[in-house]
């Protein structure tokens, strides 16, 4: 699980991801759960600024979730894909803002879908408290279409600099 500090948390609220990387959840038309990592000037949902203690709360439990499926990697590039692999295992789809490592002309405006659950978790089996719930961003999409658009993202973004 990625540890922040909580000055490192306030600077990605105030500035964006930028030097840290930061994985979040949201919640498609369906109910269905994603998770999104950030780095760079990928949009970050603005509702995640709300606590501190409540993202690390939220975080905690998506990582103890249990493998409950088998996963299906989509993305085709370099880099690893086991992190991606084991989040989906978990009913999660697994999205990874790949424009931070795309040239400005090969930058597709996106979160790139990287793997998928055979089983998609929902957002009520989450068991969330309220609290929680309320900085779980909502997208009028859904996750089996594929790369999640920014500008959806950015409808809902901590403003980039």
């Amino acid at each position: 699980m990625q540890s922040l500090t909580n000055e490192e948390w306030l600077d990605i609220v105030k500035n964006g991801a930028y030097a840290f990387e930061v994985d979040w959840i949201a919640v498609d038309n369906l109910g269905q759960v994603g998770v999104f990592s950030a780095l760079l000037q990928a949009p970050i949902p603005r509702v995640l600024g709300k606590s501190y203690s409540l993202y690390n709360e939220l975080m905690a439990k998506v990582h103890d979730l249990p493998n409950k499926c088998p996963a299906k990697l989509y993305y085709k590039g370099d880099g690893g894909s086991m992190s991606w692999i084991y989040y989906s295992r978990t009913g999660l789809f697994a999205f990874d803002f790949k424009d931070a490592c795309r040239t400005e002309n090969e930058r597709l405006l996106q979160y790139d879908l990287i793997s998928k659950p055979s089983v998609p978790i929902l957002i009520n089996e989450l068991n969330l408290s309220d609290e929680q719930k309320s900085i779980v961003p909502e997208f009028d999409w859904n996750f089996d279409d594929g790369d999640l658009p920014i500008s959806l993202v950015e409808s809902i973004s901590l403003p980039r600099n």
